[in-house]
């Protein structure tokens, strides 16, 4: 017995009911990551920063240099979607009264494209070699292309959903759930991909959940190693996370290097440009300067403190002929594994000392999505990990309607997800969370 009052029948009609509906807001929405407007920061290829700021009726668009000076500012009274590049131009992406538009808001004049009877997907409208390209929220598995908005557009059927459009070496491709298709060819390559959004410089992927990836026409994604954390990004040979006050460096191998303290209160968002690393804190874009970071001594923690939840662990030691330990997580543990079932299956010397979601220390039970793991092989602290369970968002350590809902939140954008808690949602292992997932976690709830 679950103890739940409604009946089972009525929860599962209720719960059926929620996902249709939370499929139709995304449907309608075109998004799959939240809905509010906020401040976001676009790099170009040229050591050049947008700072993007978007409302429901307005936008403004200030470009920085690569020395952290303003070049140049447009505002623009129509709702923008999102900002896209092409031959080192900025374009926004709009929308208003069913039409998309697509124009250059610091070019002088009205050179706006209009594409009517369309609801771009965000992350799928791209200008490459001339042409416009643009996948429909309503109908994601197939790539517009115009040449002439004018006079009507092509299309092309993807085999699958497009979940994001980009450039690489001058040819445009379309991630699917399962690889990428190059749309000039029509070849779908097989492989790894990274989750939306995600962040590219100089061939280099990173995702939102801290996977890092290179990427090739031939053989597509290949993953490189995981940081851990959300918003890494990649720049001149090293990998760079926020870690609330703190900026860590890493090699490419996801190993911690540095750490630099020295930022401003309220650092928000990390951006890469060529070989420049920004900070967006507090309205303003600050340059950092790539030599102010701090060496980690293999031997300790960052800073000389515990590492956060989220950290990548320090020392390797700890290891599992079961579970994947990468990036500061291990994953594959199964709903409803006690801490005792757990200790069983990892190799380890010394002390293993466990945290609930909630930073409580445990010592039994079960153990839940963003229980840390903290291991002091010598009575020091060696590494600390974060535990995922595919399902069980809230971290209680088994699947419920709280879990279900959480998901559904996330996928409306009235609450975002953890970073532990979004490896958790990713139920069917495509590397998206999306109405897929929430579907199968229903189903297994109530199977």
């Amino acid at each position: 017995m679950r103890g739940d009052t409604m009946t089972a029948a009525a929860k599962k009609t209720a719960c059926t009911l929620a996902c249709f509906a939370v499929l139709f807001i995304l449907i309608i929405s075109g998004r799959a990551y939240g809905t509010e407007e906020t401040a976001a920061v676009y790099p170009d290829e040229n050591g050049r920063f947008y700072l993007f700021d978007s409302q429901t009726d307005s936008f403004s668009v200030k470009c920085i240099s690569g020395s952290g000076e303003r070049v140049t500012e447009a505002h623009e009274s129509v709702y923008a979607q999102e900002l896209i590049f092409s031959d080192n131009e900025v374009y926004a992406v709009c929308i208003f009264d069913g039409s998309a538009a697509v124009f250059d808001p610091f070019a002088a004049g009205d050179q706006m494209l209009i594409a009517d009877g369309v609801s771009p997907k965000r992350g799928c409208v791209a200008l490459c070699g001339g042409r416009l390209y643009i996948t429909d929220s309503r109908d994601d598995g197939v790539i517009r292309i115009y040449d002439d908005v004018t006079e009507g557009f092509e299309s092309i059927t993807a085999g699958g959903s497009v979940n994001a459009l980009f450039v690489y070496d001058g040819r445009l491709y379309a991630l699917l759930a399962d690889g990428v298709l190059s749309v000039d060819s029509g070849e779908k390559t097989l492989c790894p991909v990274p989750s939306v959004p995600f962040v590219g410089n100089g061939g280099i992927y990173c995702d939102s959940g801290g996977r890092v990836f290179g990427f090739s026409g031939e053989k597509g994604f290949e993953e490189l190693c995981r940081t851990g954390y959300a918003g890494t990004v990649y720049c001149h040979g090293a990998l760079y996370a926020l870690d609330g006050k703190s900026l860590l460096s890493f090699g490419m191998d996801g190993k911690q290097t540095g750490i630099h303290k020295a930022l401003p209160e309220g650092a928000q968002l990390l951006s890469s440009s060529g070989e420049r690393l920004a900070v967006y804190c507090g309205g303003e874009l600050i340059i950092i300067d790539k030599g102010d970071f701090d060496p980690v001594d293999e031997q300790q923690s960052v800073g000389g403190e515990e590492p956060s939840q989220s950290s990548t662990a320090i020392i390797s030691g700890l290891s599992s002929g079961r579970y994947e330990i990468s990036g500061g997580y291990i994953f594959g543990v199964e709903e409803g594994t006690t801490i005792a079932a757990l200790k069983r299956e990892l190799v380890y010397s010394g002390e293993l000392v466990f945290k609930d979601y909630k930073g409580k220390t445990v010592t039994a039970g079960r153990t839940g999505t963003g229980t840390e793991l903290q291991h002091y092989p010598d009575g020091s602290l060696g590494g600390s990990y974060t535990i995922v369970i595919t399902g069980d968002l809230t971290g209680e350590g088994n699947i419920n309607t709280s879990d279900l809902r959480a998901m559904a939140k996330h996928l409306t954008g009235e609450k975002q997800l953890g970073e532990a808690a979004r490896y958790a949602g990713d139920v069917n292992g495509d590397g998206l969370i999306d109405i897929r997932d929430l579907c199968i976690l229903h189903r297994s709830y109530y199977s």
